[in-house]
């Protein structure tokens, strides 16, 4: 007589592990900024959310062209990404980096022991908020006005 096969369901293994639904949600996040970039084109300027700061204040802020710069990048066009606003690349790194980390993390702690799952999850942490700060340092001294 074989043993039963016992069945795996995904979603209620996910909804009970809350750091890799946080990493699938956070993934998801950043696809759809990515599909956001490649959808609207820099060079029509059509995009649907604009800048509340540019539209309150009549001012640029440091922030202006960051969908520009990350439409460019989308398409390939380094150049122009970085005369957009000369922080896009940095941040749109930053994106990139952590979406193939949420699916590396996902993919190595989803059936890890608690020893080396532990590990990953502080390494995470401490990657995770050292590249936050590198690539959001500029935004953070403007709203702290350290500049």
């Amino acid at each position: 007589m074989t043993a039963p096969i016992k069945k795996i369901d995904f979603l209620s293994s996910i909804r009970k592990d809350s750091y890799n639904l946080i990493n699938l949600i956070l993934a998801g996040i950043i696809i759809c900024i990515f599909l956001y970039s490649a959808i609207y084109s820099p060079l029509k300027n059509n995009y649907p959310l604009l800048s509340f700061h540019d539209y309150l204040t009549g001012q640029k802020s440091i922030s202006t062209g960051l969908s520009r710069g990350f439409s460019s990048i989308m398409r390939g066009n380094f150049a122009e990404a970085r005369t957009c606003n000369i922080y896009c690349i940095r941040l749109f790194t930053f994106f990139l980096i952590q979406l193939l980390m949420r699916g590396l993390i996902f993919l190595t702690t989803w059936k890890s022991k608690n020893k080396i799952r532990n590990l990953i999850v502080r390494s995470d942490i401490l990657i995770s908020a050292g590249l936050f700060v590198y690539s959001f340092l500029p935004f953070l001294k403007d709203v702290l006005h350290l500049n």
